[in-house]
């Protein structure tokens, strides 16, 4: 099992962390891959999203309190009532587990406790293991932008799901 628990820069930041913000393999969809990040960054980071009101951090963790990745709720929208989602499996061994399914569940618990009525996520075009996690927690595909990200020096698409809360 795992659970959701805000991150400590200082306990939560360390040399795993930081090793899996600059592997270009686990952030090849994402736009992380375009930084390379510092342990001094990724504490700055943690810490302004643990002081925002629009944008919340979670480590995923593991029963044993092993961190193995993140997701993040916001920014939210208040007027409308929505949010974004992004999350990241840091341990390559889990991956294909379904831990990051389990995640987008807990975090669709929270975004309800916080009164969101709607979550969105962009997803590369090519990124099915996303595309699948996404729908396994009842995403819908509602749109395409086409040619909106630049992927290995090829223009690529990115599909928008959303899902009622």
């Amino acid at each position: 099992m795992i659970y959701l628990k805000k991150l400590n820069p200082q306990k939560d930041v360390g040399i795993d962390y930081l090793s899996w913000m600059n592997d270009r393999e686990i952030h090849k969809y994402t736009e992380q891959r375009h930084k390379k990040h510092t342990i001094k960054d990724i504490k700055k980071f943690v810490k302004e999203k643990n002081e925002s009101n629009n944008e919340f951090l979670y480590g995923i963790f593991l029963n044993n309190n092993s961190h193995i990745g993140n997701i993040k709720l916001g920014p939210i929208n208040h007027i409308h009532k929505y949010a974004v989602i992004s999350y990241f499996i840091g341990v390559k061994k889990l991956h294909s587990k379904g831990l990051a399914a389990k995640a987008i569940k807990k975090i669709i618990a929270i975004a309800k406790k916080k009164k969101i009525r709607k979550l969105k996520a962009g997803v590369y075009e090519m990124n099915i293991s996303s595309v699948k996690v996404l729908k396994k927690n009842g995403f819908k595909k509602e749109g395409f932008l086409r040619k909106e990200y630049v992927f290995k020096k090829k223009r690529i698409g990115c599909y928008i799901f959303g899902r009622s809360v």
